[in-house]
Protein backbone atom coordinates (compact mmCIF):
# COMPACT_ATOMS: atom_id res chain seq x y z
CA UNK A 1 0.00 0.00 0.00
CA UNK A 2 2.84 2.57 0.61
CA UNK A 3 4.22 1.80 -3.19
CA UNK A 4 0.84 2.75 -4.26
CA UNK A 5 0.12 5.87 -2.17
CA UNK A 6 3.84 7.14 -1.80
CA UNK A 7 5.36 5.89 -5.62
CA UNK A 8 2.39 5.80 -7.40
CA UNK A 9 2.45 1.80 -8.34
CA UNK A 10 -0.81 1.36 -9.51
CA UNK A 11 -0.16 -2.01 -11.40
CA UNK A 12 -0.43 -4.95 -10.69
CA UNK A 13 1.19 -7.10 -7.81
CA UNK A 14 -0.86 -9.72 -7.14
CA UNK A 15 -2.93 -11.90 -9.58
CA UNK A 16 -6.04 -13.20 -7.61
CA UNK A 17 -5.98 -16.77 -9.41
CA UNK A 18 -2.60 -17.54 -7.39
CA UNK A 19 -4.10 -17.64 -4.06
CA UNK A 20 -4.62 -21.26 -4.27
CA UNK A 21 -6.87 -22.10 -0.93
CA UNK A 22 -10.16 -20.39 -1.65
CA UNK A 23 -11.88 -22.05 1.40
CA UNK A 24 -13.32 -19.48 3.86
CA UNK A 25 -11.73 -17.01 1.75
CA UNK A 26 -12.75 -13.21 2.29
CA UNK A 27 -10.41 -10.14 1.18
CA UNK A 28 -10.62 -6.78 0.12
CA UNK A 29 -8.25 -4.15 -2.27
CA UNK A 30 -8.20 -2.09 -4.87
CA UNK A 31 -8.39 -3.06 -8.67
CA UNK A 32 -5.59 -2.60 -10.88
CA UNK A 33 -4.56 0.86 -11.79
CA UNK A 34 -7.72 1.90 -9.23
CA UNK A 35 -9.80 0.63 -11.79
CA UNK A 36 -12.20 -0.68 -8.94
CA UNK A 37 -12.27 -2.64 -5.85
CA UNK A 38 -12.09 -6.24 -5.46
CA UNK A 39 -14.08 -8.49 -3.16
CA UNK A 40 -13.57 -12.08 -1.67
CA UNK A 41 -16.98 -13.67 0.32
CA UNK A 42 -16.33 -17.00 1.41
CA UNK A 43 -14.49 -17.87 -1.45
CA UNK A 44 -16.07 -16.35 -4.32
CA UNK A 45 -14.16 -12.88 -6.09
CA UNK A 46 -16.48 -10.07 -7.02
CA UNK A 47 -15.06 -6.83 -8.74
CA UNK A 48 -16.98 -3.83 -8.94
CA UNK A 49 -16.18 -1.19 -11.25
CA UNK A 50 -17.50 2.05 -12.17
CA UNK A 51 -18.65 2.74 -15.64
CA UNK A 52 -20.21 6.10 -15.99
CA UNK A 53 -21.28 8.15 -13.16
CA UNK A 54 -24.22 6.27 -12.84
CA UNK A 55 -23.41 3.07 -13.28
CA UNK A 56 -21.25 -0.01 -12.22
CA UNK A 57 -20.66 -2.92 -13.04
CA UNK A 58 -19.72 -6.22 -11.27
CA UNK A 59 -18.12 -9.32 -12.58
CA UNK A 60 -16.92 -12.59 -11.33
CA UNK A 61 -13.93 -14.58 -11.07
CA UNK A 62 -10.30 -14.70 -10.19
CA UNK A 63 -8.99 -13.70 -13.40
CA UNK A 64 -8.33 -9.89 -11.61
CA UNK A 65 -5.19 -8.18 -10.33
CA UNK A 66 -4.25 -5.39 -7.85
CA UNK A 67 -1.04 -3.45 -6.67
CA UNK A 68 -2.04 -4.46 -3.09
CA UNK A 69 -4.39 -6.81 -1.23
CA UNK A 70 -5.48 -8.20 2.19
CA UNK A 71 -7.06 -11.62 2.79
CA UNK A 72 -7.46 -14.93 5.08
CA UNK A 73 -8.85 -17.85 4.91
CA UNK A 74 -12.06 -18.27 7.66
CA UNK A 75 -13.30 -21.48 8.25
CA UNK A 76 -14.93 -21.24 11.08
CA UNK A 77 -16.91 -18.23 13.19
CA UNK A 78 -17.20 -17.58 16.57
CA UNK A 79 -20.46 -15.43 17.26
CA UNK A 80 -20.50 -12.72 19.77
CA UNK A 81 -23.35 -11.11 21.22
CA UNK A 82 -24.15 -6.81 20.35
CA UNK A 83 -25.83 -4.65 23.02
CA UNK A 84 -28.78 -3.09 22.16
CA UNK A 85 -27.59 0.16 22.05
CA UNK A 86 -26.00 -0.50 18.74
Amino acid sequence: MKNVMWKGELGARIDLDTITNKEGLYGLGPLVYLAGELLLNNGKAHTFRIVSDSNMSVEHGFDVSAPFFVYCNVTEWETEPLPDAI
